[in-house]
């Protein structure tokens, strides 16, 4: 049966409230019956979206925070991952949710970063939560990658360096260019001479939106080893040539 008792409905709280129920007739009790109930007073919250304004590359991270804030309380229906939607320029793009960081970013096919075109893009996002209540936002950014740039891409935060913390490390380097931004096509990563990550697998390694090249190895190494990597990176500008691609190698040793 449904019904609306209003005892009921004012005891209620933002956030997880337990029903207990039985049934009764005349001297016959049911067993007692619990159900947890979440009361969600707002909407889903679709904000701080990105890029905004002139991006100079043709591969930028296209993403928007999605979340289900509650007023006074953390615990809510949640964002209903089936109701979430990217349009870009009026069509439905692929779009991919991730729950730690609660962003939905536009992706390809392979689950990496889309190469665009000069020009302006209109984004809409749209999402749910399980009470009911919808929200979406629109924002637009405009793709202008200059043709010349003459500084090459760089590297920082290189991990491991020196020693690593475990035979088991994540191999992890920022590659960056402020003028003309990364190429993700053109960005390698080679092993103790063997190429490990490039351009078949780099959606599964590259982050766009951090500009972070990251991979752990299938084995542990041997205790003691001593391991080099190589990052090769490039920019979108074809001038100067001497300019578009660099190349940065470091070592660590294993405990």
């Amino acid at each position: 049966y449904s019904a609306q008792p209003l005892a009921v409905t004012t005891a209620l709280v933002e956030g997880s409230n337990k029903l207990r129920l039985r049934a009764v007739k005349d001297s016959y009790l049911s067993p007692v019956t619990e159900r947890t109930l979440i009361l969600d007073l707002q909407p889903p919250q679709v904000a701080i979206p990105g890029p905004t304004g002139t991006v100079a590359s043709y591969a930028p991270s296209v993403f928007v925070r999605v979340a289900d804030p509650g007023v006074s309380t953390t615990t809510t229906s949640g964002v209903c991952l089936e109701s979430l939607s990217l349009r870009v320029n009026g069509s439905t793009v692929s779009a991919a949710y991730d729950t730690a960081t609660a962003s939905l970013t536009w992706v390809d096919a392979a689950g990496g970063v889309p190469t665009l075109s000069s020009g302006t893009y209109t984004v809409v996002a749209e999402a749910a939560d399980y009470a009911g209540y919808r929200s979406s936002l629109t924002w637009t950014f405009t793709v202008s990658v200059p043709a010349t740039d003459n500084s090459a891409p760089s590297a920082s935060n290189r991990s491991p360096s020196g020693t690593a913390s475990s035979t088991l490390p994540e191999i992890s380097v920022r590659v960056f260019d402020n003028q003309s931004g990364i190429d993700p096509s053109r960005v390698s990563m080679s092993l103790d001479g063997e190429v490990v990550v490039d351009s078949s697998n780099i959606a599964q390694h590259f982050n766009a939106g951090t500009g972070t090249l990251a991979y752990t190895p299938d084995s542990a190494f041997a205790s003691g080893s001593f391991h080099v990597v190589t990052v090769v990176s490039a920019h979108w500008a074809d001038d100067p040539a001497d300019k578009v691609t660099s190349s940065d190698t470091w070592g660590f040793s294993v405990p």
